[in-house]
């Protein structure tokens, strides 16, 4: 990915090369950027995904932490909002964060996360 890094790594290929011409960097590092952007992976969501993540009442970056708990475990027992209770150390599923669906819940799991 483009950055400062880099940057500061081509100017400098560069002035070792007697190509420090002013604006030579300038160019190089725009195409740099330009082809970074050109491949880089978009995701789109169409209209029926985005309805049915404002149907849950959860906005996109909510549902993608929902996606992101899938396989994790927890470091205490939580009480999803179905009732069903998350124990410690127990794998979440797909199942049981269908049963998230308040944010208070969504917190709560996003706190007590396992950290690796």
């Amino acid at each position: 990915m483009w950055d400062k890094e880099n940057q500061i790594s081509n100017r400098n290929e560069l002035k070792n090369s007697g190509m420090d011409s002013v604006g030579v960097g300038d160019d190089l590092d725009k195409k740099n950027f330009e082809n970074e952007i050109n491949n880089a992976e978009v995701e789109v969501y169409n209209a029926e995904e985005i309805a049915v993540l404002e149907e849950k009442g959860f906005n996109l970056f909510e549902q993608r932490q929902l996606e992101y708990f899938v396989g994790k475990r927890v470091e205490k027992d939580i009480i999803l909002d179905n009732s069903d209770i998350l124990r410690v150390g127990e794998r979440i599923t797909s199942e049981n964060a269908s049963h998230i669906t308040t944010g208070s819940t969504l917190l709560e799991v996003t706190s007590h996360l396992q950290k690796n």
